[in-house]
């Protein structure tokens, strides 16, 4: 793996899952890792942890649906670390609340808030990765990633081992 010592990385999603694994994977290895969530205690348990452990991860709460919440995020990324080294657009949603041969509630028991909630999220993660590169402070980005579909096909995963 490349040397990330004192990278700058934003995970968005970073509060749990897929997200807090990648940020404790890289802090450890001694980048300089902003997480970016909706829930103030995933955060808040997640910066505990890494000071713990002597590592960098600061939490910001922030909604990737609302341009208006990443545009002030982006803001007070730009004023705490002056650029971003690496963009990781891990924010999704996903619903546990089936077996494991129905990975989510069936959709027609979804609410429909839920529902659009889910697409504003989960669908336009090229798009909202094209609007955090012109926003954030950018200077030679080493890396973009945009996260898709991995929460699903590790539902499955599962299953069968």
């Amino acid at each position: 793996m490349k040397d990330i010592r004192n990278k700058v990385i934003l995970i968005t999603g970073g509060g749990s899952g897929i997200g807090r694994i990648m940020a404790f994977s890289f802090a450890e290895k001694q980048a300089r890792v902003i997480i970016w969530d909706v829930n103030r205690d995933a955060i808040k348990t997640a910066e505990d942890e890494a000071q713990s452990k002597n590592l960098f991860i600061k939490g910001m709460i922030c909604d990737v649906s609302n341009p208006d919440d990443v545009c002030a995020q982006a803001k007070k990324l730009t004023e705490d670390f002056g650029h971003l080294d690496i963009l990781i657009n891990n924010a999704g949603i996903v619903s546990h609340k089936g077996s494991n041969s129905v990975p989510g509630p069936l959709f027609l028991s979804v609410p429909d808030e839920r529902i659009r909630k889910t697409i504003e999220i989960n669908t336009p993660r090229f798009v909202r990765s094209v609007f955090f590169l012109r926003i954030l402070p950018v200077q030679a980005l080493d890396f973009a990633a945009n996260i898709t579909g991995i929460s699903h096909a590790m539902d499955d995963f599962k299953g069968r081992t």
